[in-house]
């Protein structure tokens, strides 16, 4: 039971931790290029050391808000049309990278 309990713990933990890092990944923009600045905050409001971040291109069509999509024309149906190219990666020692402000971006 203990084992369970304590397993539950660390998946929340990394829940909470996953969360934190896109919701802290702070964007800001200058002309065409944009500097991202990673931050990971546990479950418990303090900084995570030691973790290890992925950025990559979104590649997928973009999304209209209200139109209905079209299959074929503006809908990624197929697995090369949703292939995201890794941009850069990096750890907790370098947390902060500059992007480019006309495409768009997946962190995890």
């Amino acid at each position: 039971m203990k084992t369970r309990l304590a397993k539950k713990d660390w998946l929340s933990s990394l829940w909470m931790a996953m969360v934190a890092l896109i919701a802290g990944a702070t964007v800001q923009g200058n002309a065409l290029a944009q500097t991202l600045t990673v931050n990971v905050v546990g479950s418990n409001g303090l900084a995570v050391p030691g973790f290890r971040w992925l950025v990559e291109e979104d590649a997928t069509k973009p999304v209209e808000l209200g139109v209905p999509a079209i299959p074929g024309k503006n809908l990624a149906l197929s697995f090369h049309t949703s292939y995201m190219p890794v941009v850069a990666k990096g750890d907790s020692n370098a947390p902060t990278i500059k992007l480019d402000n006309t495409k768009r971006y997946f962190v995890s």
